[in-house]
């Protein structure tokens, strides 16, 4: 199957990006951001409730609920408080995720579980890599969903490889947001979307870290939370790009981000609305959901319906 990569290059937009790829590659750009009116943001209060909401019928031996949960991470997000109405059996970390285990046992009525705290939100770009130390070779290999050695994706990204890393990355967002219609569906991976045409953020973001893993440049997904958020459902996932004069860098294929001049330089309008959970496409510890839960009913038998719901909302 031969696939020939389109990307749409407006004179103005690539104008803007060419300044936007002089002055990052340089090393220099401001740790504001601004929202498209103009009005500084560079940090943001946030307040988030999870209900988990189980209907239980007959008698339940055992219920076990397993999900990862926001931690302080350094330029990122600050949490400041996490509280939980039952406490969980278990608190771990592994790798860059921090999980909570929840067990109930001889469970015979219906009850909620409630996870609420405050989270300081960062949206900023460092001017100095501070992430030096980092062992990059498994951002850069092929991985169940991110196809980065498949012959179509390879040739893709060819087409869009610029003459420095920060040029291939805008251009591979380019031709992520130009060639795939947002779509929900079960997630398809790499190769499927870039065929298709069409996917939900996970798609989106497997397709665009696929590509830069092809052109060699480290990139990997990113879980979490989208803050303000329209849809009931705020869970969500997107990239990150490692550069080397600033390091981890967020780019959501998603939600196009916007480059625009501030004063005499130009900077890229990343929305602060993320609440970081985890990191990983292929999460074995939640074997590739953002919640696992399972139970177990005694010799009478039963069942549980578990519902969820969320309240993500900034404060100012």
């Amino acid at each position: 199957m031969n696939i020939t990569v389109k990307l749409i290059q407006k004179s103005a937009f690539k104008y803007v990006c060419i300044l936007f790829v002089a002055i990052i590659s340089s090393g220099f750009i401001d740790k504001g951001y601004q929202k498209t009116n103009g009005d500084p943001l560079i940090e943001k209060e946030v307040s988030l409730k999870i209900v988990n909401k189980f209907s239980v019928k007959g008698n339940i031996k055992l219920m076990t609920l397993k999900m990862r949960i926001p931690i302080t991470k350094k330029n990122k997000q600050q949490v400041n408080s996490l509280n939980f109405s039952i406490q969980p059996d278990s608190i771990y970390s592994r790798e860059d995720n921090t999980y909570a285990v929840f067990r109930f046992h001889d469970v015979k009525e219906s009850f909620k579980l409630e996870i609420t705290g405050d989270i300081t939100i960062y949206n900023m770009i460092n001017t100095q890599n501070e992430d030096t130390n980092v062992n990059l070779a498994k951002y850069l290999m092929p991985e169940k969903f991110i196809e980065c050695n498949n012959r179509d994706i390879k040739n893709a990204a060819k087409q869009v490889k610029g003459k420095n890393d920060i040029e291939t990355v805008i251009n591979t967002f380019e031709f992520v947001d130009s060639s795939v219609k947002y779509k929900k569906n079960e997630s398809i991976g790499a190769v499927e979307v870039l065929e298709s045409g069409e996917g939900k953020c996970t798609d989106f973001s497997d397709l665009f870290v696929a590509m830069l893993r092809a052109n060699k440049i480290p990139a990997k997904t990113v879980h979490g939370i989208v803050v303000d958020a329209r849809d009931k459902n705020p869970l969500h996932q997107w990239s990150e790009v490692y550069l080397q004069k600033q390091g981890w860098v967020r780019f959501d294929p998603t939600f196009r981000s916007a480059i625009y001049k501030v004063d005499n330089h130009y900077e890229m309008n990343l929305k602060n609305t993320y609440i970081e959970t985890g990191e990983g496409r292929n999460d074995k510890e939640m074997e590739g959901h953002a919640v696992t839960f399972n139970y177990k009913t005694d010799s009478n038998g039963g069942e549980v319906k578990r519902k969820i719901s969320f309240e993500v909302v900034s404060k100012q």
